[in-house]
């Protein structure tokens, strides 16, 4: 179920042109590639701040990427972050598991 919806997530978020949230890689400080994302999902405006201001420690929290990592509600907001390799991309999916 988690991959459907994450898969839904994408193809919604591609199809209707969202952009990544961030322009440098959270992990390396690269440029970001729109090409290599992962998206996560917040509950509401104040934990969109909370998770723009850090990045990489909000992926850290993430153990659902569609519940919020700070309040653990379902999550209606996606944020699409970009990373600037495969490495930090496979960093950030894997760092709340």
């Amino acid at each position: 179920m988690k991959i459907l919806i994450l898969g839904l997530l994408f193809v919604t978020s591609t199809l209707f042109g969202a952009s990544i949230v961030n322009d440098t890689c959270p992990y390396s400080g690269k440029p970001a590639k729109e090409t290599l994302t992962h998206t996560i999902s917040v509950c509401c405006k104040k934990c969109e701040k909370r998770a723009l201001k850090d990045l990489a420690g909000t992926l850290a929290r993430v153990t659902d990427a569609t519940k919020c990592p700070f309040s653990g509600r379902k999550g209606s907001k996606q944020l699409i972050i970009g990373f600037c390799c495969k490495n930090c991309l496979k960093k950030g999916k894997n760092q709340g598991n």
